[in-house]
């Protein structure tokens, strides 16, 4: 029986890493590292696995003396994080395999890291532990494909210490319908929208309240409505069945091409839940958060600058909507005129 040390790098300090204001609420991190909980759920099951995230408690020597392998995971923001625990692992004697988005893009830098299992792990991570089983295991296992999300089991939470988490995550779909030049992650995930189905969805959200969470979920999708028919028909109203059920123990926070937003096609957000918090996310004019009080309109929109400090998309009821803005970043991208523009690369999904 192998035992894995699942590994996840601290961010750095800055303004993203909220390491200041998480401690009004009394938090270490805002989410946990659920790419490598999910990948701890498709190891083989006799295995034992451990999670260490340094942005919630220091590794110890403890740890790195009774891992036989370690799991390393993280993003570009990550790096000089990911490179001092790749170092100590390896001063220990211990063998590492390095995934993920930092990986996908620089493992070529990481000469310290014995094996890469890179892009999507449903298709890679089987293929490496076939190899290790054989004794063989390759330094790099990659692949083209594109897997069926609907394969992705429930992550483990039972590792992690959701105490010191200010939200939890789950991932609904993979993939965007855009081409924006300053995101990469088309190249990475495809612009196909892969999405599970709601019965998925809600085994992780039971999977959560079963470890007793209450509090902010984050979809943590590339594109939320990448898939709208599958969103507005299956998705949104489970969620709402699953909140009645669960007497509304959990607020959604979700980011989407606001573009896609437009009033024919905005999801029917109410159907899911009383509170959204929606953070828009484009290569235009303005970025906001639209925190939507219960009843009140739950879209949100792409129409120009916020005027008196409310959301710009009409109500679907007749009272006007009570949507608030609670942040506004002036514009960062070239004018409309510019080269950062958002650009369907393939007809979005209706």
């Amino acid at each position: 029986m192998a035992k894995v040390l699942l590994l996840y790098p601290e961010f750095p300090n800055t303004f993203w890493s909220f390491k200041h204001a998480l401690k009004f609420v009394r938090k270490r991190a805002t989410l946990p590292p659920l790419g490598l909980l999910t990948v701890a759920a498709m190891l083989p099951a006799g295995w034992d696995t451990r999670l260490t995230d340094p942005n919630v408690a220091k590794l110890s020597d403890a740890d790195l003396r009774w891992a036989d392998l370690v799991l390393v995971s993280g993003m570009i923001a990550q790096r000089d994080s990911a490179r001092a625990l790749i170092t100590r692992c390896r001063a220990a004697g211990k063998t590492v395999v390095a995934g993920g988005p930092l990986f996908i893009s620089e493992h070529a830098t990481f000469a310290d890291v014995d094996h890469f299992i890179l892009n999507e792990a449903e298709i890679t991570l089987p293929e490496f532990l076939r190899d290790l089983a054989a004794g063989q295991p390759r330094r790099l296992c990659t692949t083209n494909e594109l897997p069926d999300f609907a394969a992705t089991p429930v992550p483990l939470w039972h590792l992690a210490d959701m105490r010191r988490y200010g939200s939890m995550c789950l991932q609904y779909s993979r993939g965007c319908a855009y081409a924006c030049d300053f995101c990469d992650i088309t190249a990475k995930f495809g612009h196909r929208s892969r999405t599970q189905s709601a019965a998925q969805v809600l085994a992780e959200l039971d999977a959560l309240a079963l470890a007793d969470w209450r509090g902010p979920v984050i979809f943590v999708d590339d594109n939320f409505i990448g898939n709208k028919r599958s969103l507005r028909d299956e998705l949104l109203p489970a969620l709402r069945t699953w909140q009645r059920q669960h007497h509304e123990r959990c607020t959604f926070d979700t980011g989407a091409c606001a573009p896609s937003c437009a009033n024919s096609t905005r999801p029917r957000w109410r159907s899911a839940s009383s509170r959204w918090r929606w953070q828009p996310c484009s290569a235009r004019r303005w970025v906001w958060e639209c925190s939507v009080a219960s009843g009140s309109n739950t879209g949100s929109c792409w129409r120009g600058p916020v005027a008196a400090g409310r959301c710009c998309c009409p109500s679907p009821s007749s009272s006007p909507s009570t949507a608030t803005i609670s942040a506004v970043v002036p514009p960062v991208w070239p004018s409309e005129g510019g080269s950062r523009q958002l650009a369907p690369a393939h007809k979005p999904n209706r």
